[in-house]
């Protein structure tokens, strides 16, 4: 599934090769000097995991947030915040602020109902590669910690996102099936799978 939900987020953000969309993960890879990836939905060979996965969780979701802290930390700069920092509280107020404005695909939504002129399509890309992202990193993060209860809340919105795109309705598919199965199974064997999930940690 980490395999998946990284083709998903690598084909939808790559753009097209040669572009000058600041947003795209293609125009990253290029300026980080990395070796040339084949990518995007009419790509006929699947993106390489390990490459693409670093250039999403490592390099470009990073990036945004660090640029979002420095946007709506109200100082001229992260170092001069930092330093006047107190308590947890302000971190979370700015972090809850970000998650609202430059990690919501609700943002989008609203920013999309603006007229063609009004809109920043740039902004509404980054947002949403942003959400999508978070997700993937959310993943790892539960699978690592053994949290089932994270991990299928993951695939439920994945389960969408994969029929969405309109190019992995398999994947859709397949999830479907196994988060039905999970619901319908009876409640005796749920406590056992998940006994033996937990002494398995």
């Amino acid at each position: 599934m980490k395999i998946a939900g990284d083709r998903l987020v690598t084909n939808e953000f790559w753009g097209k090769p040669n572009s000058k969309s600041p947003w795209s993960l293609w125009k990253l890879n290029a300026l980080l000097g990395h070796k040339a990836i084949t990518a995007g939905w009419k790509s006929k060979t699947l993106p390489p995991f390990r490459p693409s996965y670093e250039l999403i969780l490592k390099m470009a979701l990073p990036a945004h947030i660090l640029d979002a802290f420095r946007i709506y930390c109200l100082h001229d700069s992260l170092t001069t915040w930092i330093s006047g920092v107190k308590t947890r509280d302000e971190i979370r107020t700015v972090a809850k602020k970000i998650q609202t404005e430059l990690c919501s695909a609700r943002r989008v939504s609203c920013l999309r109902r603006k007229s063609l002129i009004q809109r920043d399509v740039p902004l509404e890309n980054i947002i949403l590669f942003n959400h999508a992202s978070i997700f993937l990193r959310e993943f790892g993060h539960a699978i690592k910690h053994g949290d089932v209860g994270r991990v299928i809340n993951i695939l439920v919105h994945w389960m969408v996102m994969f029929r969405g795109t309109g190019k992995m309705p398999k994947y859709a598919d397949a999830l479907f099936h196994l988060l039905v199965s999970l619901k319908c199974m009876t409640p005796c064997v749920r406590y056992v799978i998940n006994s033996q999930t937990f002494n398995q940690y």
